[in-house]
């Protein structure tokens, strides 16, 4: 794997959002090893691999992040096992058919995982930033992949995280924000998001519904996943007022019939998340909302 040296410029410091640009090796291409260097501080980042190492300048994190991080790393040879593929045709197929097409577009992949939307948005995208807090994942998209000319991986807290602004056509997030354990560093991520974004960029996202159903049974909005992963179950309404300060929602609505909640109900689920898919249904007992959202300018007010 190596790190276009073209997407280098795209990513600010961690220090003092200061513009990256390559140090050695000196007029290459794609860098497999090597380093870049922040031009206000002087700061020094390697490339290890060709994953692009932002993490060890940014704030330490805190215990929940940690204990993300760390689980991460660990199930990551085995991560894709996690997912369906009914789970991740749904989702996926959201998500590519809700782009803005693709070609000759830069597109922010934020905590890509192990690459399962990533290697679909490379067929499509002139250029993808594909970024994670566990860097044992991005070692196995890296290995996915293989050497490949419009693809930059980054090891980052992406609550954390600066592009340079409006520089990005499209970002996309799959199963994210659930995990950003408090209200301010959701803005945190979201103010980064609509400030990389040129002017109508479009924001892709999905997160865990807390549907219908699972507050009938008195399911928890939130919690800890086995290893300690943090998340928490939004309502149409919690998505809204917490997005409403960076974007315009263009698109609300819940995907992914959750066959965990029909197995109290029936005893074959696999058929019938797919078919229940299409149908009001999902209102009831969606896993997951999709999210389209349009980057909100800044109103400046006058003195």
């Amino acid at each position: 794997m190596t790190f276009p040296s073209t997407l280098v410029d795209l990513i600010l410091c961690p220090k003092d959002l200061g513009i990256l640009s390559v140090c050695e090796p000196a007029e290459v291409d794609r860098i497999a090893t090597g380093a870049v260097r922040c031009r206000k501080c002087n700061a020094r980042y390697e490339i290890v691999d060709g994953i692009l190492r932002l993490f060890p300048g940014q704030r330490p994190l805190d215990s929940v992040a940690r204990d993300e991080q760390r689980t991460r790393d660990l199930k990551a040879e085995n991560y894709d096992a996690h997912f369906s593929d009914v789970a991740n045709r749904v989702e996926i197929s959201t998500i590519l058919q809700e782009s803005t097409p693709l070609a000759g577009v830069t597109v922010l992949d934020l905590a890509c995982g192990t690459g399962r939307v990533t290697v679909r948005l490379l067929q499509r995208a002139r250029k993808v930033l594909a970024c994670d807090l566990s860097e044992e994942s991005l070692r196995v998209l890296a290995q996915k992949i293989g050497t490949t000319e419009n693809l930059g991986l980054v090891w980052a807290d992406i609550v954390q995280m600066r592009i340079a602004p409006e520089t990005i056509d499209l970002a996309v997030s799959t199963q994210l924000f659930e995990h950003i354990p408090t209200l301010e560093q959701r803005a945190e991520f979201l103010e980064g998001v609509r400030a990389a974004l040129k002017p109508e960029g479009v924001f892709l996202l999905t997160v865990y519904f807390y549907s219908f159903l699972r507050r009938f049974l008195r399911k928890q909005q939130q919690g800890f996943h086995a290893g300690g992963i943090f998340y928490r179950r939004f309502t149409r309404a919690e998505i809204e007022a917490e997005m409403s300060g960076f974007f315009r929602i263009a698109k609300l609505r819940p995907i992914q019939i959750d066959p965990r909640l029909l197995a109290s109900l029936l005893t074959d689920t696999s058929w019938a998340a797919a078919g229940l898919e299409k149908t009001f249904l999902r209102e009831l007992v969606g896993h997951l909302l999709f999210v389209k959202a349009i980057k909100k300018p800044v109103v400046s007010v006058p003195n």
